[in-house]
């Protein structure tokens, strides 16, 4: 197990890289390491390994998180049952809704500020008439984790901008869907410098989280035919439950 790395967090708090699991002999009494705040990981689990976000053209030329869709899956079951949730909790909620929610403001950069507001618009025209669809936008950024990590697990298709903000796309249930639109343009978030090519956040982790459907979708041109290739896939998605339910049904 390495713990934290050398020096100090950002709030003051200590941290180290010690390695504690070369120090422990099973036949000897174990010695207890006690922190009043520390962080530990396993190491294996990370959203993007030694690279970067996917601001660098390197990011994307090897695959960290290939074949650990089931990790990623066991340890969000961990964490929704850390915070005394049901991780079991299926993919439709307990009034059965489909429900399609939309992450809007949820990242600083102004690139991927998005509001969704055609969006939006498509999908209720698109269910007007179909009670068992509900749209639903929330700015997560007003709400604490554990409201957070309840509206993703009750959402069958999620909507939000890659980057930080999509973190929590993470406790999606199975057989969810994930529309990612990420800055074609690539700006860095750091220097806010154009770096010549699309900026695909955090990829390795979400293209490899089997238990989710994760499409991409470009910033430029999303109000123009993209809209249309949006809310096709809005729609495919939502049939593909409605198919899936109805099987589990019978």
């Amino acid at each position: 197990m390495m713990v934290g790395g050398e020096g100090l967090l950002n709030d003051g708090v200590p941290y180290t890289n010690e390695n504690l699991e070369e120090s422990v002999d099973l036949e000897e009494e174990v010695e207890y390491i006690c922190w009043e705040k520390s962080v530990a990981g396993i190491g294996l689990l990370t959203d993007h390994g030694k690279k970067l976000h996917g601001w660098d053209k390197e990011d994307y030329e090897y695959s960290y998180n290939i074949g650990k869709g089931r990790l990623m899956k066991e340890f969000r079951d961990f964490a929704v049952g850390n915070i005394g949730l049901d991780y079991n909790s299926k993919v439709h909620g307990a009034d059965d809704k489909i429900r399609i929610t939309f992450s809007t403001m949820s990242s600083a950069s102004p690139a991927r500020r998005l509001t969704f507001k055609k969006q939006i618009q498509n999908v209720k025209e698109l269910y007007a008439n179909d009670a068992s669809v509900i749209i639903e936008e929330y700015n997560l950024a007003d709400l604490d984790a554990k409201q957070q990590v309840e509206i993703h697990m009750k959402t069958n298709v999620m909507v939000t901008a890659a980057g930080g903000g999509a973190v929590t796309s993470m406790f999606l249930p199975d057989g969810a869907a994930l529309i990612l639109y990420y800055d074609s343009l690539g700006t860095n978030g750091n220097t806010k410098r154009p770096i010549g090519h699309p900026a695909r956040l955090d990829w390795d982790y979400f293209n490899n989280m089997a238990y989710v459907r994760t499409s991409w979708l470009p910033i430029v041109g999303m109000d123009d035919d993209a809209l249309e290739v949006f809310t096709g896939i809005v729609e495919m998605e939502v049939e593909n439950y409605k198919s899936f339910r109805m099987k589990t049904e019978r």
